[in-house]
């Protein structure tokens, strides 16, 4: 049987704080690990990557960029991501 842990969805939008403290709050009080996944609606980028195929190399080096600060935010709530 695996281990139970709670996992906390987070966009980086308004509710960041207020979701990364909800995990944080539950984590403690069920005795759970908390882990954040970052979501982000990745249908409409590939749709913009297709149906502008000259801004896909642009795009993809853009996400590169966003996931690294995405990883850096994460990192600093102290959770696991």
């Amino acid at each position: 049987m695996s281990e139970m842990r709670l996992l906390a969805a987070v966009d980086l939008g308004e509710a960041f704080r207020v979701v990364v403290e909800t995990a944080r709050f539950l984590q403690e009080g069920l005795g759970l690990p908390a882990e954040l996944l970052h979501v982000v609606p990745t249908p409409y980028l590939e749709a913009l990557g297709r149906r502008f195929p000259d801004l896909a190399p642009r795009l993809e080096a853009t996400l590169g960029l966003v996931e690294e600060g995405v990883r850096e935010a994460l990192a600093e709530t102290g959770l696991r991501g």
